[in-house]
């Protein structure tokens, strides 16, 4: 009898511990996940901001040209 207590014991641990290691898998992956796409968007956002930026500064030049022509 008491290698089914052992058996159900060992298999009750193992379903515990693969759960778990799942579980903190999933929440590693997420927190990678994250980390990344918060860099990437802030990344996107700058170049985003620096080239609307650069843009409206080369229109303002234009038209300061423009208006200075005549």
């Amino acid at each position: 009898m008491n290698w089914l207590i052992t058996l159900v014991t060992e298999a009750m641990t193992e379903f515990i511990v693969n759960i778990l290691a799942e579980w903190v898998r999933a929440v590693i992956v997420e927190a990678i996940a994250t980390f990344f796409t918060e860099i990437v968007m802030g990344l996107i956002a700058e170049w985003v901001a620096e080239t609307v930026t650069a843009l409206f500064t080369e229109l303002a030049t234009f038209v300061r040209r423009s208006l200075a022509v005549y």
